[in-house]
């Protein structure tokens, strides 16, 4: 896909109002594009898309989740203000990190808002919430990052559809890694104690497992949604005798405390800390990090440094509106606009045939995203994507995290 000439010029205030911190369920009409898609043919095609945005826009977990806005808003803006030809209406909904909040936010964006579809989802415990309300509203869905294993195996909904990854996908790549860099012993995990935590930390223990290695001591899990102190869990795994210790943290604030703890105390004279990119994105995370995650080791499906045109207008639309380079969930969100866009297309926009919609998503096949080659699997509603291996650096410019290595390409098994 390519840019269609008719992208607007908003300046950054207004581009912050629109893709930050939304208030609940607050419609957000977008310009009307110079000229529609050639392919509209019916009557309903030709309205509005009513989009929800069902995110947690709040809370001290919220600082990914308003990339993940970003990144969707970002590619909405690139190509016309429209998907799939037509013109896009915004209703947000903060789910406030509360699956029964999400329930009721579902409810009102179909009931009340009559939104086509519904994208973002974050966390994965809201994900499992919702799930069952949003097969039984029958509202097609693109989740933007929430990776709950269980919506791609038994709990697979035919109106929910991940353009993220699955916690499998977040917890296997950095197994091999670490036996061959870290050691086949001397590995400790320490994991947010919630769905996404478990999941991913249950599939790297068993990649590192399957690559030869040996776990010091059992998983060391730390509260969700907040932790009041890191220091004894990075302790314990100091004790175990960590050469390496895999993380996966909640995000935003919570993720700043554990790397400046793991600094502070002087653990990082004592293990390399390395795990998922929740650790150290978004940038708004990095930069209050600073110093103390100089030398972390993350994985992304996405880093700003690839070469290939997606990417290019990707980082060109952010940085047009001057909020800074974006991150790894910024990136996130603009994929599931782009999934979106495939599968509009295929239906020329016609929304009203939800089964003919949902049949589009199934095959929109492969196509270049900002972070590579990547592959809707019609059987698992899952994509298939290239993991990358980052490190955090400084230079005059700031703190980033270049890309240095591609670990594979990862694929959800499913049931």
């Amino acid at each position: 896909m390519s840019d269609d000439g008719t992208s607007g010029s908003l300046d950054r205030r207004e581009f912050l109002k629109r893709a930050g911190a939304g208030v609940a369920v607050a419609s957000l009409p977008l310009a009307t594009a110079s000229r529609s898609w050639a392919g509209l043919t019916r009557k309903t095609a030709t309205k509005p898309l009513r989009i929800g945005n069902l995110l947690t826009l709040s809370g001290p977990n919220s600082a990914p989740p308003i990339d993940v806005k970003r990144g969707f808003v970002a590619y909405v803006l690139a190509h016309g203000h429209r998907l799939g030809g037509r013109r896009v209406q915004f209703f947000d909904a903060d789910d406030g990190n509360n699956p029964a909040t999400a329930i009721q936010q579902v409810q009102k964006l179909v009931n009340e808002n009559q939104v086509d579809v519904i994208e973002g989802i974050f966390f994965s415990s809201v994900l499992l919430g919702v799930r069952d309300t949003i097969d039984q509203l029958k509202v097609p869905t693109v989740v933007a990052n929430a990776a709950a294993n269980a919506l791609s195996r038994d709990r697979k909904s035919d109106y929910i559809w991940r353009t993220s990854y699955s916690n499998y996908q977040l917890g296997v790549p950095l197994g091999p890694w670490a036996a061959q860099k870290i050691g086949k012993s001397g590995v400790a995990v320490i994991s947010a104690n919630y769905a996404a935590g478990q999941e991913s930390a249950a599939a790297f223990k068993d990649a590192y497992e399957k690559a030869g290695g040996s776990l010091s001591g059992g998983i060391i899990f730390t509260p969700f949604p907040v932790t009041p102190d890191y220091q004894p869990y990075l302790q314990q795994a100091a004790d175990r005798g960590a050469k390496g210790v895999w993380a996966f943290t909640a995000g935003g604030g919570e993720a700043i405390k554990f790397v400046k703890t793991y600094k502070q105390f002087g653990f990082d004279k004592q293990f390399q800390l390395f795990g998922s990119n929740n650790m150290t994105d978004p940038q708004s995370v990095l930069d209050s990090e600073a110093d103390a995650a100089l030398g972390i080791r993350t994985t992304a499906n996405w880093a700003p440094t690839l070469k290939n045109k997606e990417n290019v207008l990707f980082l060109k639309q952010y940085d047009k509106y001057g909020i800074g380079e974006p991150s790894a969930f910024a990136e996130l969100g603009y994929v599931a606009a782009q999934v979106l866009d495939l599968a509009l297309r295929k239906v020329h926009g016609d929304t009203t045939n939800k089964a003919r919609f949902i049949k589009a998503m199934a095959s929109v096949g492969a196509w270049q995203s900002p972070g590579g080659k990547v592959r809707m699997d019609p059987t698992t509603h899952n994509l298939i994507e290239p993991v990358y291996l980052r490190n955090v650096v400084k230079t005059g410019s700031g703190y980033n995290q270049p890309l240095i290595s591609t670990l594979g390409v990862y694929k959800e098994p499913g049931a």
